[in-house]
C-alpha cells in the first residue's frame, strides 16, 4: 500500500531527549506563570505516553496510565503528546476547555488547536515523522511527522 508521505524525518535519541527537555522546562515554566502546581502527568494514547514518562520522571510527577482522560484531577493535571497535527484529538477531548495544558513534541503549522508548548514544528503535509521507541520493519525509529 502507498502512503502519502514524500519525505521522512527520523528523530534522532539526541533530537528526542532536546525536545523533551524543552518541554520540562516549558511546563516548569507554566507552573511559574500560573501559580498552578501540577502532580499528574497524562500521555494521550498511544504517542503521548512515552514522553508522558519521560517528563514524568523529569518532573517528578505522578503518570496515569489509563485510556480515558483523567478529567478528575483536571487541576492537577498537564498532558504530553507526541504531534498535534490538525488539533482533531484535543477538540474531541476538549482539553483547553478543561483548562488542561497540553505539551507536545510536534506541531503541525496547520492545527487548528495549538498546544501550550511544542518543541519542534512539521511544516510539510507530505513528512512522516519517526520517533526513536518506535520499530518499524526492523528498523528502530519515532513516529512522528516533522
Amino acid at each position: 500500500m502507498e502512503h502519502p508521505w514524500t519525505t521522512e524525518k527520523v528523530l534522532t535519541t539526541e533530537e528526542y531527549e532536546a525536545g523533551a527537555e524543552k518541554l520540562a522546562l516549558a511546563i516548569q515554566s507554566c507552573q511559574e506563570r500560573t501559580g498552578k502546581k501540577f502532580k499528574y502527568i497524562w500521555g494521550i494514547p498511544y504517542g503521548g505516553v512515552t514522553i508522558a514518562k519521560w517528563l514524568a520522571d523529569r518532573l517528578d510527577l505522578r503518570l496515569i496510565l489509563q485510556m480515558a482522560l483523567p478529567i478528575e484531577h483536571k487541576d492537577e493535571l498537564v498532558v504530553a503528546e507526541d504531534i498535534v497535527d490538525t488539533g482533531n484529538t484535543l477538540a474531541r477531548l476538549k482539553i483547553k476547555e478543561l483548562g488542561i495544558p497540553v505539551f507536545a513534541l510536534f506541531k503541525t503549522t496547520w492545527a487548528t488547536i495549538e498546544p501550550d508548548g511544542y518543541a519542534f514544528t512539521k511544516d510539510s503535509r507530505g513528512c512522516f515523522v519517526r520517533f526513536p521507541w518506535w520499530e518499524v520493519k526492523g528498523k528502530a525509529g519515532y513516529n512522528a511527522t516533522v
